[in-house]
């Protein structure tokens, strides 16, 4: 029993110590991050609390936003976290983040073996939230066997049953790798568009007002969202709000005229209550090439590019302060984890001044 008690006693602290830690590296810096990293490359224990604690924690901004429910007081009761390996998607990124962090974000599945699990899948109605931070990516094998990246700052729910397999895209952009099964089409549905497969890899962005679909492989069908069905949740809905329609099963899309379908290297976009509309010049591998961590652009806006870097960050952000400017195009290949690159590129040009201060990049014309 004595030994029994004190395997409790550990297991309380380390609980206590990742939830400090996991907190601290939130809100502070480098400082903070470091000594996370030296106290995960201690021990595998370590390292297997810390990813219970980090999927508890973004499981409870939905289920407990103001924080009323103490995590290490809900863990007395001695729940221990269990580590459910995957194998990696064919294309693996390539990040310049430490090693304990893209070992929890791409080789592990978190499953809660502790009430709360039954809790969140009440609360949900059997799906599954995932979630990225600036600058994250996570990539995720469901039980079917297919594969879902996400992206930076997005959002999907998922929910794999014997007779469907429904997705929703509700923040951000996704790749998928669809595994084949005819009786359960893939069904992923955004704000605008419901995209159906069977087995094939596609990408789905979801940004203003707008989805863009680009087929890597196979055959895709696109359609847009039926103006008077119930709406997906906005991609700037609270989290609170998106857990509500997590009860809500998936809405359905009409099959009109206007229905699309795409084959290995189109591109369509719909935009909110408009028709799909297929690219006439696509490239699909640079609508993908983030899952390489790479940014591709073809006589992009300055403004466009500087979204794109914004959305790996949460700061310093880019900024144009000059209209004309911001209209001017550019071409390259970027690394996302290299915005000093586009600071680079913007400083041979002459009439462009780059001034960092504080949290803000200023780009603008010299006057």
């Amino acid at each position: 029993m004595r030994d029994i008690d004190k395997q409790k006693q550990l297991d309380k602290l380390l609980v206590e110590q990742s939830s400090e830690l996991l907190e601290a590296a939130k809100r502070g810096g480098k400082r903070e991050r470091q000594a996370l990293a030296d106290w995960l490359g201690q021990s595998q224990r370590h390292l297997h609390t810390y990813l219970f604690m980090a999927a508890l924690d973004e499981e409870l901004k939905h289920i407990d936003p103001e924080r009323l429910i103490a995590v290490p007081d809900v863990l007395a009761g001695g729940a221990t976290p269990t580590l459910v390996p995957f194998p990696s998607p064919t294309q693996s990124p390539v990040r310049r983040t430490p090693p304990w962090k893209w070992l929890a974000a791409a080789l592990v599945l978190i499953a809660l073996s502790t009430p709360i699990a039954l809790t969140l899948q009440q609360r949900y109605g059997g799906w599954q939230q995932l979630t990225t931070a600036a600058g994250e990516q996570r990539a995720v094998q469901l039980k079917d066997g297919s594969i879902v990246q996400l992206n930076t700052r997005s959002r999907v729910q998922t929910k794999i049953t014997a007779d469907s397999r429904e997705i929703r895209l509700l923040a951000g952009e996704a790749f998928f790798k669809v595994a084949k099964d005819p009786s359960r089409p893939f069904k992923v549905h955004t704000s605008d568009a419901t995209i159906i497969a069977v087995g094939t890899q596609f990408n789905v962005y979801q940004q203003d007002g707008q989805t863009k679909v680009s087929v890597l492989e196979g055959r895709v069908k696109v359609s847009p969202r039926d103006p008077d069905s119930a709406p997906a949740p906005s991609p700037a809905a609270k989290a609170t709000t998106s857990s509500k329609a997590g009860s809500v099963e998936a809405p359905q899309s009409a099959q009109t005229d206007a229905t699309l379908l795409l084959a290995a290297g189109d591109e369509a976009e719909v935009r909110r209550g408009s028709a799909a509309e297929r690219r006439e010049v696509a490239d699909v591998n640079a609508s993908a090439a983030w899952v390489q961590r790479r940014l591709v652009f073809k006589q992009e806006p300055l403004a466009n590019v500087v979204m794109q870097f914004n959305r790996y960050r949460e700061k310093p952000q880019f900024v144009v302060e000059d209209a004309e400017l911001a209209t001017r195009r550019y071409s390259g290949v970027f690394d996302v984890d290299d915005p000093q690159s586009l600071e680079d590129v913007l400083a041979t040009q002459r009439d462009v001044v780059i001034d960092a201060k504080d949290d803000i990049v200023a780009i603008r014309k010299r006057r």
